[in-house]
């Protein structure tokens, strides 16, 4: 089995749209003609759709991301700058790992992870 796309069903489109392109370089881009965007995240194939498309009522996002990142604060300050935020805070292990959490601009979670 391989995961090669997943779907985000989003509220404000375009907000999070400029939130994946500078915090994880997503590279989303308009699909012609349609109210969909097209991107990669991680390596996968990365799709938006306007919520008003699907109809998704989830008070919280139902699935949380985890991300190894190069820099924990470096994707925090990316995030603050474009509509996200963080979450939580800054966590650090003794040997292994600094962690932290952001939010997009829907408010959906993600979890960051740099290894030391």
């Amino acid at each position: 089995m391989i995961l090669d796309k997943f779907t985000i069903a989003t509220t404000h489109t375009e907000a999070m749209v400029a939130f994946y392109n500078a915090a994880f370089d997503a590279d989303l881009k308009p699909i012609h003609g349609t109210p969909f965007y097209a991107g990669t995240l991680a390596g996968l194939a990365l799709m938006f759709c306007p919520n008003e498309i699907v109809q998704i009522k989830a008070e919280k996002n139902r699935i949380q991301m985890r991300f190894t990142v190069e820099d924990v604060a470096a994707v925090v300050a990316r995030a603050s700058a474009h509509g996200g935020g963080p979450y939580g805070e800054r966590y650090e292990d003794d040997t292994t790992a600094i962690g932290w959490g952001i939010h997009d601009p829907d408010g959906n979670s993600i979890e960051l992870r740099q290894v030391k």
